[in-house]
Formats: structure tokens, sequence, C-alpha cells
């Protein structure tokens, strides 16, 4: 309520009370984050496997978790104002980004060095995209703020995740974990450059849910202890 509504309301002779919520504050963290750090909330959603892996060997990947953490994927994207993914997982998945049943049309945002076809299902015409050609991460900053987000979705590989994560560039992670074994294949974090217990990162559990067979964990980041 803007400055000194409560006041004229109570001079009208309506009963003002005001009520603590904490899910509006959760629902409102994103816009919070933005003024107060500068730069948007950095969300990196995964998917991997109850080892740890988000691809298989042969480099499948698709899909790894069931249809219901997927469809719970597309209420994620469709809450966040971009979604930015590596050009391997534009490559390899050729994802439209879209969000499967809302009408949210989040901005597309792809970054790397390699050429991605024009083809390609990311340069269709159902949502803006952007195509930074660099793996600077300071021109990826500079980029989200000069397009006023204040959630970004990270839809993206070991790669290019972990090194926003080393950044300090990621805010919450959100995972989606199957009950399936690999044995082998691609860890969803690359290396850290991480070779010792003290030097860890430390992570906060916000929530934990079924998801059909899977299980949906979301974490934010914390100050190690």
């Amino acid at each position: 309520m803007a400055s000194g509504g409560a006041e004229v309301l109570r001079q009208a002779g309506i009963q003002v009370d005001y009520i603590e919520s904490p899910s509006l504050s959760f629902i409102q963290r994103a816009w919070l984050h933005t003024i107060a750090q500068a730069r948007p909330l950095m969300i990196w959603k995964v998917a991997v496997t109850l080892d740890g892996k988000v691809a298989a060997e042969d480099g499948t990947s698709q899909w790894i978790t069931g249809e219901a953490s997927r469809t719970d994927v597309q209420s994620l994207r469709a809450h966040s104002d971009a979604i930015l993914i590596g050009t391997g997982t534009a490559l390899r998945d050729n994802p439209t980004l879209v969000p499967r049943g809302h009408t949210a049309r989040p901005l597309r945002i792809i970054m790397g060095e390699r050429e991605i076809p024009s083809t390609h299902n990311i340069f269709d015409d159902q949502a803006e995209t952007l195509y930074l050609q660099s793996r600077n991460i300071e021109k990826l900053t500079e980029l989200l703020k000069s397009k006023g987000l204040n959630q970004v979705l990270i839809e993206a590989g070991p790669a290019l995740g972990s090194a926003l994560l080393s950044a300090g560039l990621i805010d919450e992670i959100v995972i989606y974990q199957a009950p399936k074994i690999l044995g082998s294949g691609a860890n969803f974090i690359a290396d850290l450059g991480i070779s010792t217990l003290a030097q860890h990162i430390q992570l906060e559990l916000i929530s934990t849910e079924q998801m059909g067979d899977d299980v949906k964990s979301h974490y934010r980041m914390r100050s190690n202890s």
C-alpha cells in the first residue's frame, strides 16, 4: 500500500490490517534481489540422475526426468523474464524454450562462440532471441542489466552453468532428480577448482517436492560457514 494509504482508509472508517505473507515475499524475491544486487536473480535448472549425471556417455539426455517434472519446468520458464542457454545446449537439444501451456514468452538468450544455424528452433518467431557470441561473463552481466530483467532461468549445461557458479552469479539451483543411475556420462557440475572441503559452496534448501517418480529440490546459495 502506498505511503499514507492505510491512514486515509482508517479515517474513512475502514479497518486496515497488515498481514505478513512469506509466500508473497518469495514471489517478490526476484524483484527485491534486482534492486539490492543491481542484476537479475539467476536460477540454474538442472535435470539429473540419482548419481548426478545430466547425460549418458553417448550424449543422450532426453528424457532423464518424467512428465511431471517437465511440466513443472514450463511453469518455471513462464515465471522468468529470460531463459539462458549455451551454444552446446542449442546445438545438441535444438530447444524452443517457449513455455508449453503458457502465454508468457520469455526472452531467449544464447551464449557461446559456436555458430548456430538460423534454422534452429531457438530462432523461430515464437519469442525474441539474443545471441551473445562470447564467453565473457562480464558481457553477459551487462547485457542482462541493460534488458531490465528480474529473473533469468539458466538451462545451460555443465560448462556454462559451472562458469556462472564460479563467478558467483548463480543465486538459486532447482534440481529435478530422477531415480535412475548411469554410472558414467556428464556430471551436472564441471571442475570448479575446489581441492579441499573447506572451499565448498554451501547451499540452503528452500523446498523439496515429489514430481511423479522424481524429486524437485530448490536451493539458494549461502555463504560458507
